[in-house]
């Protein structure tokens, strides 16, 4: 579907990926020009969303990315684009270059700003997009910002009407002719933990009714999150027994509780070493949690020692070590809780 001005997150990180800027940093100064206002009135002419423009005058990477992102204005994709990659046609073939790099194969660039219908992409990808951006922190705080001064500007208002409700802290609207979208990401206390949301509408009606949707997802959402306890510290995971009478456990290391949404299964894996003589504290294996896409992973560790039986045993038990008569038993499978 088109995503309008959503475009302009690939144009932020694209801008900032060939100009990186640290976080707290302005970026460098870019110089805005008459060829830069004649973009303006182009876009006003196209019924295009703007921000003020004033030839001669200077902005910051960060202030002009702020003029692009918080009031959508399409004349700073065009300025940015012209100003990071020599042109526009230029920055779109960068652009789905990068969208192939990073396997968002559903999703075509075919403009800096989104103005054009044939910037497309699916809900999908638009998620993988916006966890893309929360990764940059200086994009990251620009679509949190709820308004701007900037002294060559003004004061600069986003158009995320949702920002500081709901624990919404971005990411960026989308407007058509025809509909209205939302790339967003919300912050969800969950325990003593913050849990980061990334969700996108396309294709509302409103921006109003889009803003409801998404205030009712988000608070919907966040009661399903719980923490389990899918494993205790010093938990015996698998037992070992000699022939010649030792016996010792294998225990976790360490506790592991995870995040999980709903009904995510949670999975506990042992694997424990085959017999062999060891000393207490060895590790001799591993426990694997797996929760949804969370993988850890946690060293077995024997609490006794396994000693060699001597040479009395031996001559006593002719035999007794090929008979194989002691192997590794895995306790039975914890059961997460929680």
């Amino acid at each position: 579907m088109p995503m309008a001005s959503i475009a302009k997150v690939v144009t932020a990180l694209l801008v900032l990926q060939e100009h990186p800027v640290g976080e707290g940093e302005a970026g460098p100064e870019i110089a805005y020009t008459g060829a830069d206002v004649d973009i303006y009135w182009d876009m006003v002419a196209q019924n295009g969303s703007v921000a003020p423009v004033v030839a001669g005058s200077s902005l910051s990477l960060v202030e002009s990315l702020e003029a692009m992102m918080l009031p959508s204005g399409n004349n700073y994709s065009i300025s940015l684009a012209n100003w990071a990659f020599g042109s526009v046609d230029a920055y779109v073939d960068r652009a789905n270059a990068w969208l192939a790099e990073q396997g968002l194969a559903q999703t075509r660039i075919a403009d800096s700003s989104g103005l054009s219908l044939a910037n497309v992409s699916t809900a999908a990808d638009l998620v993988r997009l916006g966890g893309i951006a929360l990764r940059d922190p200086v994009l990251a705080d620009i679509v949190a910002t709820q308004s701007v001064e900037i002294p060559e500007l003004g004061t600069i208002e986003n158009t995320n009407g949702l920002l500081g409700t709901h624990g919404v802290d971005g990411i960026k609207t989308g407007t058509t002719d025809d509909a209205a979208n939302l790339l967003f990401s919300a912050d969800v206390a969950v325990d003593d933990e913050q849990v980061t949301l990334v969700g996108v509408v396309l294709g509302g009606e409103t921006h109003a009714a889009v803003r409801g949707a998404v205030a009712a997802l988000v608070d919907s959402i966040g009661p399903g999150f719980r923490t389990v306890d899918a494993l205790e510290s010093g938990r015996p995971l698998a037992a070992y027994a000699t022939p010649w009478g030792q016996t010792a456990t294998a225990r976790a290391t360490e506790g592991v509780s995870v995040l999980v949404w709903s009904d995510t299964a949670v999975d506990v894996a042992v694997e424990a070493d085959p017999l062999h003589l060891a000393d207490a504290g060895d590790e001799v294996g591993t426990a694997t949690v797996t929760a949804g896409g969370e993988v850890v992973t946690v060293p077995l560790e024997l609490d006794a020692s396994l000693d060699d039986p001597g040479t009395w045993w031996r001559l006593t038990n002719p035999g007794g070590l090929d008979e194989g008569a002691a192997a590794v038993q895995p306790s039975p499978r914890p059961t997460p809780s929680g």
